[in-house]
């Protein structure tokens, strides 16, 4: 069974649930969910504004019965997940706040009662892009500088911080 939505994104889901007593396993789809929508909640809460953005999930669910009369039902999931293209910005700068292309793991494993997370990679793709004012940290690297680039030019910066600060004495 599945279903579109309105505001972009496609829902779609099989396998089985018994209502009495709750349980099932469901192979879940979602993709494309524009997160849109959401950005008056979000702004409600922190002068943020989330300009685009879209979100995907896809595993399997599984619903067991409590393991003893009054606890909660037992959720489990284990698939992945994506937010694709997401952008928010300062609501009074219009400044970059957060952002990427892509943030991703194909390992996330969800658990409710007990409750449990667990993801052994995490990956982000092109996360916060580089404004266009501003240069690379060096020549070689087009993407803001790496990890040693960036060593190099804290160094750099601390050198001339303190040359400048033997200067004024």
């Amino acid at each position: 069974a599945g279903f579109s939505v309105k505001q972009g994104g496609r829902f779609d889901a099989s396998g089985s649930v018994a209502p009495a007593p709750l349980q099932g396993n469901v192979q879940l789809k979602l993709a494309g969910l524009s997160l849109k929508p959401f950005a008056p909640y979000l702004n409600t809460v922190v002068r943020l504004n989330l300009n685009r953005g879209t979100a995907g999930v896809s595993g399997k669910l599984k619903l067991s019965p409590p393991a003893q009369a009054g606890k909660p039902l037992s959720l489990a999931f284990a698939g992945g997940f994506s937010v694709d293209q997401l952008d928010i910005t300062e609501e009074e700068s219009g400044d970059s706040f957060l952002g990427w292309e892509r943030l991703s793991s194909r390992d996330l494993n969800l658990g409710l009662a007990p409750n449990r997370l667990r993801m052994t990679q995490l990956r982000a793709v092109k996360p916060l892009r580089q404004p266009p004012n501003v240069r690379p940290l060096c020549r070689k690297c087009s993407r803001g500088g790496s990890a040693s680039c960036v060593r190099r030019a804290i160094a750099k910066a601390r050198r001339q911080a303190a040359s400048n600060s033997s200067v004024t004495r």
